[in-house]
This record gives C-alpha cells, structure tokens and sequence, in this order.
C-alpha cells in the first residue's frame, strides 16, 4: 500500500508500528533499528532513511 494512502486511512505501517514498539523506552536512531531486529528476529529491518 503506498504511503500515502496509508495516511489518509489512518492506518500505521509497518515501519512506523515497529518504531513506535520500540519507543516504549528513549532510544537513539540505531539502538531503534538493532531492537527491531532483535523483536522481529532479524525477519524485519529498517534503514537510517526511515528513521
């Protein structure tokens, strides 16, 4: 789905979902990336650029 229809809908994607999961405690840009790694056992990584 393209982003902005997923914005228009309301819906979080995938990307945004996993980052905010991982907010629950103050982290910085790559410790959000290696515990999406960690929480999704390495099946789903984000790069520097959707952060």
């Amino acid at each position: 789905m393209p982003r902005n229809d997923s914005l228009e809908t309301g819906e979080l994607t995938d990307t945004s979902y996993y980052i905010l999961v991982s907010l629950i405690e103050a982290k910085h840009g790559y410790l959000i990336m290696k515990t999406i790694e960690d929480m999704t056992n390495q099946q789903f990584s984000i790069g520097p650029a959707s952060m």
